[in-house]
């Protein structure tokens, strides 16, 4: 290949610019897809969020409703009243057992009043008593005397709690508490977006060798080291390794964060995460999602091959057009001026150009014929001289 050609260096800077132009397109519809998941991330982590807010919500409701029955049954606060330890067990031991299965009710207390403000039973744990309670939602109660609800951690779980005063004639006998773990929580949320969640929290309000217990009990892989800070409590996915966070929990904005995208074997996902606070207001918490894009991902990809097709047969055909043009408007016509040229200052002096059109070649060859017949009138003439003084 010439590269001196003009018309190589045409049909170059037509390929350059022609390809750059492509590049564009292809860069805008990258940025569109980025930008369109961008759109859907946000609005699943505010459907999410939203999802999980109403749970809780509904749920502090269903524990308040429920709780306010119970401090109405004489039968507990009489045994109560009578530190009857056993009896008060046998008495809601299997009510608890219902409420367990119909309502998820997990945990169920009856706490001695301040200055004591101990545990005197757990119904769902009734060998364990006599400690001092020092949860935020107790201590609301116990600061209010009025109803205090709130999400608090334990030493493995995440638990909703609801604690309420509890009274006999107008006196303040003690509080009895409710409470349910929150893992279910990512189910239906599930059931209702569609996502995929798993929900984390900061290792520092959780205990390590509790954990490692608790997950060995259930024949569970203890995962306390996969993350620096957080630790993954529960999740959705099969393959917990697609959840993947590594930020700083406190970070996370109110509004959640998307955290891009990540590939998992043939699926495509977008990540993530909102945070989730305990009774006190703190972030100890997030809530990780991921949404299947697949389709769109697949669709976007699918655009960018056909577009590059369309672009590289639409660059050929344009090469070809102006390569055809560019040869029958100027090249060919160039060539013919270099021919009758190279002949004229050969000695043929009778070839002559005459003007293929009326644009700017055609003017250029009119002037060339007139510089011809200027150069061979010239040349004749010359002729003439040279031949008066041989003779």
């Amino acid at each position: 290949m010439n590269f001196s050609s003009i018309k190589v260096k045409i049909i170059l800077t037509i390929l350059v610019c022609l390809t750059l132009g492509a590049i564009g397109i292809l860069y805008l519809i990258d940025a569109s897809y980025q930008n369109n998941i961008n759109l859907i991330a946000k609005e699943s982590v505010k459907t999410s969020e939203e999802a999980f807010k109403n749970l809780e919500a509904n749920d502090t409701n269903m524990l308040a409703a429920t709780l306010e029955a119970l401090i109405r049954d004489d039968r507990y606060r009489n045994l109560f009243m009578a530190k009857d330890r056993d009896g008060l067990y046998k008495a809601a031991a299997p009510l608890f057992e219902e409420l367990k299965t119909k309502h998820r009710i997990t945990h169920w207390y009856f706490h001695n009043p301040e200055p004591e403000s101990t545990a005197f039973l757990r119904v769902h744990k009734k060998e364990q008593f006599g400690d001092v309670i020092k949860r935020y939602t107790y201590q609301q109660a116990v600061k209010t005397k009025e109803l205090a609800a709130g999400k608090e951690l334990g030493k493995t779980a995440f638990a909703l709690r609801v604690v309420h005063p509890y009274y006999a004639n107008g006196k303040l006998i003690g509080y009895m508490e409710l409470g349910e773990e929150i893992d279910h929580f990512l189910g239906i949320m599930r059931q209702q977006t569609g996502n995929e969640y798993g929900l984390l929290i900061k290792k520092d309000y959780l205990d390590a060798k509790e954990w490692a217990s608790v997950r060995q009990s259930h024949g569970l892989r203890n995962n306390w080291n996969d993350f620096a800070d957080v630790v993954l409590v529960n999740s959705t996915v099969k393959d917990n390794s697609i959840i993947r966070f590594d930020g700083d929990i406190e970070s996370i904005p109110n509004n959640g964060l998307v955290l891009g995208e990540v590939k998992n074997g043939n699926s495509v996902f977008v990540r993530g995460v909102f945070p989730v606070r305990d009774a006190s207001g703190k972030k100890v918490g997030g809530v990780f999602f991921l949404q299947d894009i697949t389709a769109i991902y697949n669709d976007m990809k699918s655009m960018q091959t056909k577009v590059t097709i369309v672009i590289a047969g639409l660059m050929l055909a344009i090469i070809a057009i102006l390569t055809y043009i560019m040869n029958k408007l100027v090249i060919r016509r160039l060539s013919k001026l270099v021919d009758v040229a190279t002949v004229v200052v050969g000695g043929d002096y009778n070839t002559q150009i005459a003007p293929s059109a009326k644009d700017e070649i055609g003017q250029f060859e009119s002037l060339f014929e007139q510089f011809r017949q200027v150069f061979v009138s010239l040349m004749k003439e010359l002729e003439e001289k040279m031949d008066r003084k041989s003779a």
